[in-house]
């Protein structure tokens, strides 16, 4: 059995992040090599409270992540939480947008398929009351109309042994329901631009 600790690097393109957590590493990672071949991840995100001068507030608690996956990647199991999330920001429109999440749960075990990286199975998303998970889903449908684009850039992990580069892009589009089955529903919530 092997154990590797790990937390992000402060540097000019992470610093900004940095302050936003209090000046604490904001990823920390624990990832275990158990006898049998299989993978054990602990992975935290630190709380970050962010508010800019033009009202925009970030404001969430923190995540933890657990991910156990067997000796040839071929199944995961994965189990994640975060107590509180608020976005403030005002939309293409001028119009403010507030999203509020409350006892946010994710969880399930997946397994790989003939494709290259491409893992299915049971996954859930949860809340900590229904009658929020209705309103954050008129408010993620209000903020999937403007099209936002997701990006991680230049993420870089260096051990002893090496380093690690990972660049990120997404780009998402509003969905005809959010009732569809997750392969359609997935399909609508991915955009590429021309």
């Amino acid at each position: 059995m092997a154990t590797s600790n790990s937390a992000l690097d402060k540097d000019d393109f992470t610093e900004g992040w940095f302050t936003a957590a209090g000046d604490k590493a904001p990823v920390t990672a624990q990832v275990s090599l158990g006898y049998n071949g299989s993978v054990d991840s602990d992975i935290r995100l630190a709380p970050v409270t962010l508010k800019e001068d033009d009202g925009n507030v970030l404001d969430f608690s923190g995540l933890q992540l657990q991910l156990r996956g067997d000796r040839d990647g071929k199944a995961v199991e994965i189990h994640g939480n975060a107590e509180h999330l608020e976005l403030n920001f005002v939309d293409e429109q001028q119009a403010p947008v507030k999203i509020l999440l409350n006892g946010f749960k994710a969880g399930g075990k997946l397994h790989e398929t003939a494709h290259d990286m491409v893992y299915v199975g049971n996954f859930d998303l949860a809340l900590a009351d229904t009658q929020e998970q209705a309103k954050v889903q008129a408010d993620l449908q209000r903020l999937l109309v403007a099209k936002p684009q997701v990006a991680v850039e230049k993420l870089a992990f260096k051990t002893a042994n090496g380093e690690s580069h990972f660049n990120l892009a997404m780009d998402f589009a509003s969905p005809s329901s959010f009732d569809l089955p997750p392969d359609q529903l997935g399909k609508q919530l991915r955009w590429s631009p021309t």
